[in-house]
């Protein structure tokens, strides 16, 4: 106990081996005995654990219609000509393979994206979902994995769908397109991003239009795909939820006031109202939306999934 506080940041295996040098014919306890003795005289503090976000699982939806289920992704960001970095957002329709978008922009903050990805919904409608990997602006480690994207896109009632970490054969026909959208448009890259941009309109249009799809029967995609009968709203949607519900809105440090208690939800749903529904004597479901964030017991103020 001496030599912990002395050294208050050596761990029990030092210790043990500081003062087996000191005394080499003492008789010393295992390290686990030692780091028992310590905490029992509060020389050692237990970490506090980072929560860990569950994962909702593999991806099992099959998509058997146009804008059912569209995928989403940056294929790897390389240098133009001049230096500077393009970053390639593509979203494809995975029952007709249509490249609905190859946008070359300048990073892959979300404010790019959302632009982007309204351009492409006023043009083509809305899906039901879009499935994506984990990285951002998709997903984050926050409660639901939600970030502020995906809560765009949940108000505009657009499900999204996660595939696994370290899983991209999940998304397989998308990353199969990026490799010949590489080979066909990087291959010397653009002189600059407007140049590049050209390459990847002309791709668009060829993918589209001209090249037979062994995945679809060697039919073009655009014989297949439809637009969305869904229209891109001119105004956000409210948040609605049933009557039986608590509301509360999130306020800017990422938390609700709860029976005098503190909440922490997440930071990207602040200034957004989230619905909580009981379902047994003090345990509540936590929706945003349709999408059910975690449930809460209310004892312990802890979430689970």
């Amino acid at each position: 106990m001496a030599c912990r506080r002395q050294h208050p940041r050596w761990g029990a295996r030092k210790i043990l081996a500081v003062l087996g040098k000191r005394e080499p014919g003492q008789s010393w306890p295992a390290a686990s005995t030692v780091t028992t003795v310590l905490k029992r005289r509060g020389l050692v503090t237990g970490k506090r654990r980072r929560r860990q976000e569950g994962h909702p699982g593999r991806p099992t939806t099959v998509a058997e219609r146009p804008n059912q289920l569209w995928a989403a992704d940056f294929k790897g960001q390389f240098r133009t000509r001049d230096g500077v970095y393009c970053y390639p957002l593509t979203v494809t329709d995975l029952y007709s393979r249509f490249l609905l978008m190859c946008q070359g922009l300048l990073s892959t903050e979300t404010e790019g994206v959302q632009r982007a990805y309204e351009r492409l919904f006023r043009e083509y409608g809305l899906p039901d979902a879009i499935r994506s990997d984990n990285g951002p602006p998709f997903a984050s480690n926050g409660l639901g994995r939600l970030s502020r994207l995906s809560v765009w896109l949940l108000r505009l009632g657009v499900r999204r769908e996660l595939i696994q970490p370290s899983h991209p054969e999940q998304n397989g026909a998308h990353e199969r397109m990026h490799r010949t959208l590489k080979g066909e448009t990087t291959r010397p890259p653009g002189g600059d991003l407007r140049a590049q941009q050209r390459r990847f309109d002309g791709f668009c249009q060829e993918f589209n239009q001209e090249r037979p799809h062994e995945g679809i029967g060697m039919l073009m995609p655009a014989q297949l795909y439809r637009p969305s009968a869904r229209p891109f709203p001119t105004r956000l949607p409210s948040v609605e939820y049933p009557g039986h519900y608590e509301r509360r809105r999130v306020s800017r440090n990422g938390g609700i006031r709860w029976k005098k208690d503190w909440l922490n939800i997440s930071h990207a749903l602040v200034e957004q109202e989230v619905g909580l529904e009981e379902i047994e004597d003090g345990v509540w479901n936590v929706f945003f939306c349709s999408f059910l964030l975690g449930r809460f017991q209310e004892r312990d103020r802890r979430f689970f999934f």
